[in-house]
């Protein structure tokens, strides 16, 4: 503890002084000393004991010892466009940190804080001494926002851009409008792309001068906790086996290759009003909802063939029972028998945006909402996806595919004008849909029985449409990848539409030959044993020039 004050006191982190007149303790920021000790991981040996002080930031007051308090916090989508661009633009990777990044920034208010217990200063005449913050300190409400204001400004008098669609990118362009530099910014982490040595340099030595820069590491080799790997044809995988091997052992989950799919095909989640005591003694040890969310980062990170059983099971985290977590299990055992899917990211040229929606009809029972789905592709990569239940009770079919490709094009709305900002134009843009009846509606002012109680609000694609920003084009049902959003699907359906999507370009590439064998005739009845992505044209737009029906050849 006396070290860490030491520490604090010769960055001017703080200073003592007596009590304030007009002040009490009961007006003061309280703060606490937290320690942990470092084990050495080879030899299971005690590393190094350290303390750091906080501040107890649920005893401020608002308005007087903070006012903002708001961080940006990047999307798992940023992370994946910043990996394909650096890719698609041949750039180099490296990452870094800061070390006690909340420590650089200076406050605006003045914050007096009681110290922790045995760290107790008197003054000359013996009364207790408080500390009079003058920098940020972990802990703060502010810290966050007060760093990053500090980054920002760092950056932006370097001369780097920030996104608007996104805060945490940010980029450097030549005079050609080329990109130079790319940064993706974490808190205090850093991951940046750059064209040459010369560049990067440039850019850490002025990084230097103005913060403590920690570990600087050439290349990118993982990303929060999932593992990046580029392969000998310049492609790059992204994965999370040990994450998942950690989960089964933390969860004493073994592995069963009976399971081939997360859920079965006719699954439906039902909550019980109340529990009877053997299904509450069988829950006790259960942890549901930290398992949930666990599955549910990583679904959200590099496996959306999980997103809608997980979609459907976290209606249950309030009152699961054992049926509940038996199902759970089960997207576990899924994920472990499959555990070498991964993205792939391809260094091509292609810029092309496409979003594949689809939605099914009333899928949740208890509550008759349908669920959408939906896959943002930029080129041959697999950017974003979405599984989630409709804000509303739609009627039919047309209504509820129209939702969801509704709710789609405003995604691709945001992905569009990112690009177009960080590109300096505008990209050709896909939506794409399996209902003729919502692409119809969609793009056609046709009035009919049954949708005539449509939401004004979807009606904003037409505009969209006939001012050029994407066109909006027809899929075979039977390929639509995005029904994998959508409801519980069998074994080889899944298959199936993973090499869908990966004929598309992106996806699960990493697909084990072994388990993921078709049968000849690919999907049952209808599909294909693998589409291509080439598409024609089958038929003349439907009268307002802009829509065209394509399929797979």
């Amino acid at each position: 503890m006396n070290v860490e004050q030491e520490n604090l006191l010769q960055q001017e982190v703080f200073e003592w002084v007596s009590m304030p007149k007009g002040k009490s303790a009961g007006h003061l920021t309280r703060s606490r000393a937290v320690f942990e000790i470092k084990w050495d991981q080879m030899t299971g040996h005690m590393d190094k004991a350290k303390c750091r002080i906080v501040a107890q930031g649920f005893t401020q007051r608002y308005g007087v010892d903070f006012t903002e308090t708001y961080a940006t916090t990047p999307k798992l989508s940023t992370m994946r466009l910043f990996m394909k661009k650096a890719l698609q633009l041949k750039m180099r990777r490296c990452e870094w940190d800061i070390k006690a990044a909340y420590l650089h920034s200076l406050l605006e208010e003045s914050i007096f804080m009681k110290p922790p217990y045995g760290m107790e200063k008197l003054d000359a005449e013996g009364n207790p001494m408080v500390m009079k913050l003058k920098k940020s300190l972990y802990g703060l409400k502010q810290s966050g926002y007060n760093w990053m204001n500090d980054l920002a400004a760092f950056l932006k008098e370097y001369g780097m851009e920030q996104s608007l669609s996104d805060t945490s990118l940010w980029y450097l362009k030549d005079e050609a409008g080329q990109i130079d530099l790319l940064l993706f910014v974490h808190t205090d982490d850093g991951k940046l792309a750059y064209r040459n040595d010369e560049q990067k340099e440039h850019f850490m030595t002025a990084l230097r001068a103005k913060f403590n820069v920690g570990a600087e590491k050439e290349d990118i080799d993982r990303i929060f906790n999932i593992r990046v790997k580029t392969l000998a044809d310049g492609r790059i995988k992204l994965s999370q086996q040990k994450y998942i091997e950690e989960l089964a052992k933390t969860y004493n989950v073994s592995p069963d290759l009976r399971v081939e799919a997360p859920m079965s095909t006719n699954y439906q989640v039902e909550l019980k009003d109340s529990l009877s005591d053997t299904e509450i003694q069988r829950m006790r040890d259960r942890p549901f909802t930290s398992l949930l969310s666990a599955l549910l980062w990583v679904a959200r990170c590099t496996r959306p063939d999980i997103c809608v059983a997980l979609t459907m099971l976290s209606r249950a985290s309030c009152k699961p029972d054992p049926t509940h977590w038996t199902a759970l299990v089960k997207v576990l055992k899924y994920l472990m028998n499959t555990i070498n899917r991964g993205l792939m990211f391809y260094p091509d040229d292609n810029n092309t945006l496409r979003s594949i929606t689809d939605a099914s009809l009333g899928n949740d029972k208890p509550t008759g909402r349908s669920i959408s789905g939906q896959f943002v592709l930029h080129g041959k990569t697999l950017l974003d996806w979405h599984s989630r239940h409709q804000p509303y009770v739609t009627l039919h079919s047309g209504e509820a595919e129209t939702v969801a490709c509704a709710s789609g094009c405003a995604n691709l709305m945001y992905w569009i004008q990112l690009f177009e900002q960080m590109d300096g134009k505008r990209p050709v843009a896909h939506a794409l849909t399996d209902s003729t009846t919502a692409r119809n509606f969609l793009t056609t002012p046709l009035h009919t029985s049954q949708m005539k109680h449509i939401r004004i609000k979807l009606f904003f694609v037409r505009e969209l449409v006939k001012a050029g920003y994407f066109l909006l084009l027809h899929i075979a049902g039977a390929d639509n990848p995005s029904d994998l959003l959508t409801k519980p699907l069998s074994s080889f359906t899944i298959e199936h539409l993973l090499r869908t999507l990966v004929a598309w370009g992106g996806g699960l590439a990493a697909i084990d030959t072994q388990k993921a064998v078709l049968p000849s005739s690919g999907r049952p009845n209808s599909a294909p044993k693998r589409p291509t992505s080439a598409l024609k044209r089958s038929s003349s737009d439907n009268g307002t020039g802009s829509t065209k029906r394509v399929r797979f050849t």
